[in-house]
């Protein structure tokens, strides 16, 4: 079992007359908790997160923006091979999320949902390749719609 508090700083960027900018003018913070679990060859892990953010005053043309909590929560199941070959699947949601920008509330609640399936080898002790597909979709109006495939070189020490 962890726990991990992580916190954004308003960096980059930040233009108060452009709607959209590098920098997000206000602090995230993001207090998380995961449970990890081996037994045997299969591994286990579920992870909870909140992403809370401060408002910013100085939205676009001298609006103020608020923004509810997005609450995550994801989980994953891997199996290691004697070969050391790895494969992996895993999923998560992700809710809330509604901005008020002058004390008026957008509809742009997020509901997203996304899945992946992943598979690694090593070629060294430390070395190996993955290969991963990801795929995530929106339940309410506001959201991501994706689909990735990624491959990598990975080190770990």
């Amino acid at each position: 079992m962890g726990a991990a508090f992580g916190v954004r700083l308003p960096t980059g960027q930040y233009l108060e007359e452009k709607l959209i900018n590098l920098g997000s003018n206000r602090f995230t913070f993001s207090p998380q908790v995961g449970v990890h679990q081996q037994y045997y060859n299969w591994s286990f892990e579920a992870t909870g997160t909140a992403f809370i953010y401060t408002d910013n005053t100085s939205f676009f043309d001298g609006s103020q923006l608020q923004q509810d909590p997005i609450y995550t929560m994801d989980g994953s199941v891997e199996y290691k091979f004697q070969s050391g070959i790895w494969a992996s699947v895993g999923a998560g949601i992700g809710v809330g999320g509604q901005s008020t920008v002058n004390n008026v509330e957008k509809d742009d609640r997020r509901e997203d949902f996304g899945w992946t399936v992943s598979a690694g080898f090593p070629v060294a002790r430390w070395l190996g390749f993955k290969a991963a597909y990801y795929e995530t979709d929106h339940w309410a109006k506001v959201g991501i719609a994706s689909q990735t495939i990624s491959v990598g070189l990975v080190g770990s020490w």
